[in-house]
């Protein structure tokens, strides 16, 4: 099952652009600041306010997916599963369609006007909460590729791996984490910011290393595999740092400063999409030989 939902989800973003589609109408993670506030005044002890109530708040939504995951009672509940499947990984990948979200940044960039290609960024790279606004169109242009290797893990590689390794409760664990840190952001007293900010670490170390394999697989695997080694074994997590570094060694990317700013980004996407071809192949390989479901 695990490769047929995988092709069935790549072909409707591929045909119909669904993530496109259902982003803004219906991907909505508005339900889970009001599913924490119910479960937080339910418990006023001060043991919820650590590990156990990060448990609390991200179980309940886990565990209810994995026991209708867990059905197995013939075809009907088979098709069931499918379709269940599909809908949690649609609802937990992040935008494939990167272009098009990119396509108004490419435009003011052609333009060379810094604060509207910057504008256009901002939101959808999280930018405001990292770091502040480039003092030029070349600076900018290479914090974008950088983002776009480091993004993709997040948005869509990691929900796959944890998806083939532990189901969609597994998919749904990791996006619902990314969605609590990013809930807890806006709120200066929250007891649960450090603790999420380490499982999302702790999350990301595994799908990190993986997708930097993949990103050697699918670019300069010279020039990426000696960045991958730096980082193989790093126990420090560093992990946004080793998919910027390695993905910046598949491109064969040298120079401190970013020259064809839009051949860059493009370049970068194009390498993010044939990694997801490269996980495709392994993906189909271990199933012809039983490793998966």
């Amino acid at each position: 099952m695990t490769l047929i939902s995988l092709l069935f989800v790549l072909m409707l973003e591929h045909f119909f652009k669904i993530s496109a589609v259902l982003e803004n109408e219906y991907k909505s993670h508005n339900w889970f600041p009001k599913w924490r506030l119910w479960i937080s005044s339910k418990f006023q002890q001060d043991w919820f306010h650590d590990w156990a109530g990060i448990a609390i708040i991200l179980g309940g939504p886990v565990l209810l997916l994995y026991l209708l995951d867990g059905a197995d009672s013939g075809f009907f509940f088979w098709i069931f599963q499918l379709v269940l499947t599909l809908l949690v990984l649609v609802y937990c990948l992040g935008p494939i369609d990167q272009n098009e979200h990119l396509r108004e940044y490419f435009e003011a960039v052609e333009q060379e006007d810094l604060q509207s290609a910057y504008r256009h960024v901002e939101d959808y790279f999280d930018l405001k909460t990292d770091q502040p606004m480039p003092e030029d169109l070349a600076t900018l242009g290479r914090t974008v590729t950088r983002l776009i290797l480091s993004q993709s893990n997040f948005s869509f590689f990691a929900v796959l791996m944890y998806f083939i390794l532990l189901g969609p409760a597994g998919a749904l664990l990791y996006r619902l984490t990314g969605t609590f840190e990013f809930t807890e952001r806006e709120d200066k007293d929250s007891h649960f910011m450090v603790k999420l900010s380490q499982m999302r670490m702790i999350l990301d170390w595994l799908p990190a290393r993986l997708t930097g394999f993949l990103y050697t697989m699918a670019g300069d695997f010279t020039g990426a595999m000696s960045k991958l080694n730096k980082y193989l074994m790093d126990t420090e997590q560093q992990n946004k740092q080793l998919l910027e570094e390695v993905g910046m060694g598949a491109l064969g990317i040298q120079s401190n400063i970013c020259e064809n700013i839009l051949e860059e980004n493009k370049q970068a996407l194009d390498l993010v999409y044939r990694s997801v071809v490269v996980l495709i192949v392994f993906i189909a390989v271990m199933t012809v030989f039983g490793w998966l479901s």
